[in-house]
């Protein structure tokens, strides 16, 4: 009787849509792009989900007993194998996904504890054949109903404490959860939509399909032949199609997409930000990188570990913590977020913060307790600890004997010339600190320029690179002669005329290139010409530029006379003055490299727009800066001093006092050039320009033979 009952419902349901359609006087036929489950029918809830659960599986599952400073991890016992094999037939990462998935699908996960011997198996089942079992307003139990391939467990009816239910927040079910997936039903199903007609667009050989008209009435057997003979035409995708022949007054119309069709990937696009909204998942992560640079994809993975995973693991942890401990009430369970790679790398930022505290007297204990490092406590980490070796700017330290002969006249000249260039600049860097900060790019701008700064500062490390290895094998060279080392200066170690040489190899091509870039930008902005640069423009701005690059070398030979010197009074070993040569060059390139690359990008692609304006002869000119955290306080007023009217071109803008052409002018001093971002916009009076910004991408894709090479400056 009862399988009667269950056929009968299942033949209801089967044929509800064709009888009701057939009552209507509708077509009955549903095939086409009907979705039935977003999951597997839809690539971004699938991806979504995917990612979400293979993240939280990622993060280390971790028992741990007692509290606070005692607290000790627990790597073996039942409990411990429960979580690390929760069942011969399924992995520890793939009982996690598995947990995740039916979380996000079905927005809740019921997992049934079972007892294998001595081993505990935790075992996840399907949502969908779990009944509760209510008297009155209290759950009394829940009915399990086995399916075929269902897993290893049986119908039965456990009570509530013997499943362990954990589920999404569903206000108008106390007892069940909501799945996220039910909100997402409706943009995933106009994804799927959009995707089967780009299928069967496909199918169909890019064909929107024909129309045959005619003025004669057509009977039966000659429709049929018609159609066969369309059919035949279009046999399959990939094919040619075939030429057909027609009579009687037959005319074939070929029907154009309308609007709605010819937009279906920007609605795609649509679909696929609220389906990412939806899920918290944002669509870097999903390899959409058409807005997003290194910075951008960092900051945005950080964001998804702390804001989705770490809530998601905490709410699982708390979840699992009465089960924990009714099997063992001195254990408890959390995810360790703190593993992950993201994590870690904030770690690192939050170790360099504390390194400076440290060095301005911040006990050790302190630092790590504020900043939350998770290091141990420490004896002497109470008392703070200020650097020793410090000397009053304009004194020398006296240098010392060492075995290899006293320091010579000229290798203390050297020593203190190399001192009073390191003076000047951390004077400089210091009040470079109290007076201006790094300036922020407005977004587009910043995006525009970024591919140029990331293949200078590349260039500028790769730079360093190799001149950490001529010094390296100048001093081995020395050490090999027998010169006693103490005895003369340094300058065979670092020869700053070859080096510039090199440097202006390495940055000269990418300036001129950018001045390319900066003109092209402007003309593109202004609809004129593309921006054609002079060679004799080129030299002039290499040639302005020339002191500001060497200085590079300038500042590493001074840093590397300083420490040698340093090390020779005190007669270190080959090693330790290697070691010394590395540190320099480790410096260098961790925190020179991306203020020489961008403030050297910006600088030549605001002087190749501003010469691109001098050529069009615009007549007004605008200072543009993102308004943010972090903007000078001089440029964020020449933002709102010059920002909207402008000032004619000739003119200059006044900025923290000085007079500058536009930023990142040449001519302008180094505390209103470095780390700028800022630019300068036309302004015509007549018409407005079109405000898209070329990206370098766009124009290193665009630039051809038209193009002036750096070669043809030294070979015209």
């Amino acid at each position: 009787m009862k399988l009667l009952q269950n056929l009968k419902q299942a033949w209801q349901i089967a044929t509800k849509g064709s009888i009701a359609d057939f009552l209507r006087g509708e077509d009955g036929d549903r095939s086409g792009a009907v979705m039935t489950n977003a999951y597997t029918q839809s690539t971004w809830v699938y991806s979504c989900i995917s990612l979400i659960a293979a993240k939280v599986a990622q993060t280390p599952f971790v028992l741990v007993r007692g509290n606070g400073k005692t607290e000790s991890e627990v790597t073996s016992g039942p409990v411990y194998e429960a979580f690390h094999r929760p069942h011969p037939q399924m992995s520890r990462f793939e009982f996690w996904e598995n947990y995740i998935t039916w979380m996000l699908v079905r927005g809740e996960v019921f997992i049934v504890p079972m007892l294998d011997g001595r081993m505990i198996r935790l075992v996840p089942v399907n949502p969908e054949r779990m009944w509760p079992i209510m008297e009155g307003n209290l759950l009394a139990g829940w009915r399990y109903s086995a399916g075929p391939y269902s897993g290893p467990v049986d119908s039965e009816v456990f009570l509530p404490e013997e499943v362990i239910h954990d589920k999404l927040v569903n206000p108008w079910n106390f007892y069940r959860g909501l799945s996220p997936m039910e909100v997402a039903q409706l943009p995933a199903s106009g994804d799927y939509a959009a995707a089967q007609f780009m299928k069967g667009f496909m199918m169909n050989n890019a064909d929107s399909g024909l129309i045959v008209t005619t003025d004669q009435q057509v009977t039966p057997e000659q429709r049929e032949q018609l159609m066969s003979a369309l059919r035949e035409r279009k046999r399959r995708a990939g094919t040619a199609d075939r030429p057909l022949i027609l009579f009687g007054g037959l005319k074939v119309e070929k029907p154009a997409l309308n609007s709605a069709d010819s937009k279906y990937l920007e609605q795609r696009k649509c679909n696929r930000q609220e389906i990412c909204a939806i899920f918290g998942v944002p669509q870097e992560l999903l390899g959409i990188n058409e807005d997003a640079n290194r910075s951008v994809g960092e900051s945005t993975r950080l964001n998804f570990v702390e804001n989705r995973i770490a809530p998601f693991c905490q709410r699982i942890a708390a979840a699992w913590e009465l089960q924990i401990a009714a099997w063992d009430k001195t254990l408890k369970g959390y995810f360790d977020i703190d593993d992950l790679p993201e994590m870690q790398a904030a770690r690192r930022s939050r170790i360099a913060s504390g390194t400076a505290l440290f060095a301005m007297g911040v006990p050790l204990n302190t630092i790590n307790e504020d900043l939350d490092l998770g290091l141990p406590d420490i004896d002497h980490g109470d008392v703070g600890y200020l650097p020793t070796g410090l000397l009053p700017v304009g004194t020398v330290r006296k240098p010392t004997q060492v075995d290899t002969g006293k320091p010579t006249d000229a290798t203390t000249n050297s020593f203190n010339k190399a001192l009073r260039i390191l003076d000047t600049i951390k004077e400089a860097e210091v009040v470079a600190a109290k007076e201006t900060h790094v300036c922020k790019a407005a977004a587009e701008y910043e995006a525009a320029i970024q591919p140029s700064i990331l293949a200078k500062r590349s260039k500028i490390e790769r730079l360093f690179f190799e001149q950490r290895g001529r010094v390296l094998e100048a001093l081995q060279a020395r050490y090999k002669a027998g010169i006693p080392t103490a005895q003369r200066a340094n300058d065979d170690l670092f020869d700053v005329a070859a080096e510039n040489n090199a440097v202006h190899r390495y940055l000269d091509p990418l300036l001129v290139m950018d001045l390319q870039f900066g003109g092209a930008q402007l003309s593109l902005e202004i609809g004129e010409p593309n921006f054609a640069l002079a060679p004799e423009d080129a030299l002039a701005y290499l040639s302005k530029r020339q002191s500001m690059i060497s200085g590079i070398n300038e500042t590493t030979a001074a840093a590397i006379d300083a420490t040698m010197m340093e090390g020779l009074t005190s007669g270190e070993s080959l090693a330790q003055l290697s070691d010394r040569i590395k540190n320099v060059f480790t410096e260098a390139t961790d925190r020179r490299a991306d203020t020489i690359a961008v403030t050297e990008t910006n600088t030549a692609i605001n002087s190749g727009r501003f010469g691109a304006m001098q050529k069009a002869k615009v007549p007004m000119k605008t200072w543009h800066s993102s308004n943010l955290e972090g903007v000078r306080v001089s440029h964020s007023q020449a933002n709102l001093n010059y920002g909207e009217k402008g000032i004619p071109l000739d003119q200059p803008f006044r900025v923290g006092g000085f007079d500058l052409m536009h930023p990142g002018d040449p001519d302008g001093p180094a505390k209103e050039v470095i780390n700028c971002r800022c630019y300068t916009r036309a302004v015509l009076p007549d018409r407005s320009t079109s405000g898209v910004l070329l990206t370098y991408n766009e124009f290193r894709a665009t630039a051809g033979r038209s193009q002036m090479a750096y070669s043809e400056l030294h070979h015209p």
